[in-house]
């Protein structure tokens, strides 16, 4: 996945679960994916805020992203502001 890098807050995401949610959400789903490729983070009045995400991070969005297709696979890229959480659980046990 090093061959894509993102720019600014944008993530690229491998989406590998979904969940029906019942909350009101976009789609009605909770997304489960990992986090392939991390961009650097926005910059504001001149100072670059890192990314709170790093490559591997297990993350929780409510809304599909806008779909990639790259060497053949489908990835979705997602605004560092679209993510909603982080995994941490021994639940998830993801292989790339």
């Amino acid at each position: 996945m090093s061959k894509l890098k993102p720019l600014s807050d944008t993530v690229i995401v491998d989406i590998y679960d979904k969940d029906v949610c019942k909350e009101d959400s976009y789609d009605g789903y909770t997304y489960y994916g990992i986090v392939l490729a991390v961009g650097p983070g926005d910059t504001y009045m001149g100072v670059q805020n890192p990314m709170p995400l790093k490559e591997g991070d297990i993350v929780l969005t409510t809304r599909k992203g806008t779909k990639l297709v790259f060497e053949g696979k489908e990835y979705y890229e997602y605004s560092l502001y679209d993510i909603v959480a982080t995994v941490e659980s021994d639940r998830w046990v993801y292989y790339l």
